[in-house]
């Protein structure tokens, strides 16, 4: 079977994917949160979770800037741009 062949089962199978996925969003949104001390600890999580992703990519933009002038600098504008 070559990849033209497959690609229509490919496309189906992906749509069904994207059905139960979505299908199990909603199952979860109708289930009970938790008492109030459990949505108390899930949003301390939450709150964590968000201050170390804002700061992972304070980070990675300091990284990626530096790299992309390095190499800007280095060789010419396409390699630090495809960087």
């Amino acid at each position: 079977m070559t990849l033209i062949q497959i690609t229509p089962y490919l496309f189906i199978v992906g749509i069904l994917s994207l059905l139960c996925a979505l299908g199990l969003y909603f199952l979860l949104k109708r289930l009970p949160q938790g008492s109030d001390l459990m949505k108390e600890i899930a949003e301390s999580i939450h709150s964590g979770a968000m201050t170390f992703i804002k700061r992972e990519y304070t980070y990675i933009l300091v990284f990626i800037t530096v790299v992309f002038v390095l190499l800007w600098q280095l060789f010419n504008i396409y390699t630090g741009l495809s960087f």
